[in-house]
């Protein structure tokens, strides 16, 4: 029987419009799948394609062209979309290139030389193209659950693609095409084929994306096991009505000691799993209301009736038809016991810094968020009147910029300052701050100590040393006035006396005149030790200004000490003239003094040599007490004292008959390489 070829394109339609609608249900159904558009897409052009074939003698040359460049299209978006679907990248410019070379030869063979057989063989080697393409995308496959139905469409796919070059073969061959609708074998076969694959290629693609999509619902189901049993927390399973629990897993039993035989068909009444009952009845409200439950803390029941303390997540289930519920407990014994240490911690804390005689103040941009009982005692305002309180406000004006210095640079030395009270009063206090982190955010605490009687006492003091430091300067100005007048009734004594041994006492009372005033003059500078603050200075100014008081002559001065500075009593430079005055005073041939440095573990060495004949083994140990010496025994004495005021140490390790050796130990923390403030 002779099937009739417009017949065929009808049905080839309606499996077209079929296909289109199969795909377009597996869209909605599935759209995190790339690519299942794209086939909705091609099986819409592919339907608009056959119905225009239908139309073509209305029309013949538009609806030929359309029909033909639709069908094409179609096959082209089944292939994009087949593409994607499988996670690959399609031959974008290769599918461009055989589409254009399609319209261009299709449009000559229409409008400049019209053949119906041409026209024929390019449709079908474009359509064969396409097809082998597909194939090569579905056997390049890499999702395993898909493998078998991607390669049963890889067949359809390729079949169809030979069949087409057959077909163009035939029609320049055996069986050339009059017209589209003109009954043939190779007409009949055509439009039989295109039936088949259409059917099997919606079917297959079907298939696909179910085996897909029942792989990742495995996979996910395993991956939800895994879970659900490797979780640390105790989980389990139970019917929201009645609590029957129908799993449990792994951390549920090591948490709670409850095995699988304990639990399983047993609701979590029976095995008095809540401390408390009411707590499920809650959850089971909150769960029927909002369809989950997040950090539900309640208490539970071991199997041996010891307490956990739990925090719950539930959330409402389906399974075969019976809502559920799946409940996560995290145990929180630790969290707990935690907390209550902190808390223990929190008041001790808190009572020590109540206890303190010291007043404590944390403040976050100078805005005050907690202090301490002293606190709120020093400035006479309540706890309640400080909190949110500018600290600046709670000082005297004159030391407001010093503060907001303070603040910004997150300065942590200490400082004294005045607090003004609330009765507009004021205190000296002695200040230290210090950041820290609390919830991200950058706090200062800050701790004041009220030395407004010590100031007091140190203002007295001042003034008593003053008056003192005063009487002693004008006694000694009055002692020395008189000694002048001594030394000069002498000098007078000895023009008018010629007896030698009159002479001989005359001397002996100049040198005792000359004692007197140098122990005068070392009492003034013993008085002078420590009245100054101790501060930075430069080692070799030091030795530099203190090289300007000495007579050289021909001695020679190397100092090697550069780019240091050490923190000492401002009369130190008496002791680096007071060494080198002995060398040329007692050095005998001194013609080399040197300074140089050694840094020790602890401590910078400042070394002083000298060439002369050193000094004798059984002077050393005598060397710095007060009296000893040649001289008045005052110098070296002196300088041991003024050194000590910053712990800084002075010994003597030469050699005795070749030179002098005087090691300055300066310790850390009282030198520093200059401009490096360390």
């Amino acid at each position: 029987m002779e099937i009739d070829i417009r017949t065929l394109a009808i049905v080839l339609a309606i499996v077209a419009d079929v296909q289109a609608i199969a795909f377009f249900f597996q869209y909605l159904i599935n759209k995190t799948y790339r690519g299942v558009g794209w086939w909705v897409f091609g099986s819409i052009l592919a339907a608009v394609g056959y119905v225009l074939m239908l139309l073509q003698d209305t029309n013949p040359i538009l609806f030929i062209i359309l029909a033909n460049t639709l069908l094409i299209s179609g096959a082209i978006s089944i292939y994009i979309g087949i593409t994607r679907f499988l996670d690959q990248k399609e031959y974008r410019w290769m599918i461009c290139a055989i589409f254009v070379v399609f319209l261009i030869a299709f449009f000559y063979h229409t409008y400049g030389n019209n053949d119906i057989t041409v026209r024929t063989v390019i449709f079908s080697v474009t359509l064969a193209l396409i097809s082998f393409l597909t194939t090569l995308s579905l056997l390049g496959n890499r999702i395993r659950s898909i493998t078998n139905s991607a390669q049963l469409i890889a067949a359809v796919f390729f079949a169809y693609g030979v069949f087409f070059i057959f077909r163009a073969v035939a029609v320049f061959t055996i069986a050339p095409v009059d017209t589209l609708f003109t009954p043939s074998l190779i007409q009949t076969v055509t439009f039989l084929a295109s039936l088949i694959e259409g059917l099997l290629i919606t079917v297959g693609l079907i298939i696909m994306v179910n085996q897909r999509l029942n792989a990742e619902m495995n996979d996910a189901k395993e991956e939800s096991e895994l879970i659900f049993n490797t979780s640390p927390d105790a989980a389990l399973i139970s019917r929201l009505e009645d609590g029957v629990i129908v799993n449990i897993n792994n951390g549920f039993t090591d948490i709670t000691g409850f095995t699988r035989e304990d639990t399983i068909g047993r609701s979590s009444f029976d095995i008095s799993l809540w401390a408390d009952p009411a707590n499920r009845e809650k959850i089971v409200a909150e769960l029927k209301k909002k369809g989950f439950c997040e950090n539900f803390e309640a208490e539970f029941q071991k199997k041996d009736k010891s307490k956990l303390p739990g925090l719950v997540s539930a959330k409402v289930i389906i399974l075969q038809d019976v809502l559920h519920i799946i409940s996560v407990i995290r145990d929180v014994t630790e969290r707990k016991k935690a907390e209550e240490t902190l808390r223990e911690s929190e008041f001790r804390f808190r009572q020590l810094v109540e206890a303190t005689v010291e007043g404590i103040i944390i403040h976050r941009a100078g805005i005050i968020k907690d202090l301490n009982e002293r606190a709120c005692e020093l400035f006479g305002y309540s706890h309640d009147e400080m909190i949110g309180k500018n600290v600046l406000t709670l000082a005297a004006q004159e030391f407001v910029e010093t503060i907001k210095d303070k603040m910004a640079t997150g300065s942590e030395d200490s400082y004294e300052a005045r607090g003004l009270r609330k009765d507009g009063s004021t205190f000296w206090a002695d200040m230290h701050s210090h950041q820290i982190i609390v919830g991200g955010e950058m706090d200062r605490i800050t701790t004041l100590w009220d030395i407004t009687e010590r100031k007091r006492t140190d203002e007295a003091l001042r003034q008593a040393n003053a008056k003192l430091t005063m009487l002693n300067s004008i006694t000694r100005h009055d002692i020395l006035n008189q000694l002048m007048g001594l030394r000069t009734y002498l000098e007078l004594s000895k023009e008018d006396v010629t007896d030698p041994v009159f002479l001989g006492y005359i001397k002996k009372e100049e040198e005792a005149a000359e004692t007197i005033q140098l122990q005068i003059e070392f009492a003034r500078d013993y008085q002078t030790i420590g009245t100054q603050a101790p501060r930075w200075q430069q080692t070799s100014e030091i030795i530099a200004s203190a090289t300007k008081q000495l007579k050289l002559s021909d001695t020679m001065i190397n100092v090697a000490v550069s780019g240091v500075e050490i923190f000492a009593d401002p009369l130190i430079e008496k002791v680096f003239y007071t060494v080198m005055e002995n060398s040329l005073r007692h050095g005998v041939h001194v013609t080399h003094m040197d300074y140089t440095l050694q840094e020790t573990t602890n401590d910078l060495i400042i070394i002083y040599c000298d060439d002369g004949v050193g000094i004798a083994r059984e002077d050393k140990k005598k060397l710095f007490l007060k009296g000893f010496g040649k001289h008045t025994g005052l110098g070296l004495f002196l300088s041991k004292e003024i050194l000590s005021i910053t712990g800084i140490t002075i010994s003597e390790t030469g050699e005795p008959g070749k030179g002098v050796r005087f090691e300055i130990a300066v310790p850390k923390g009282m030198w520093r390489v200059e401009g490096n403030g360390n």
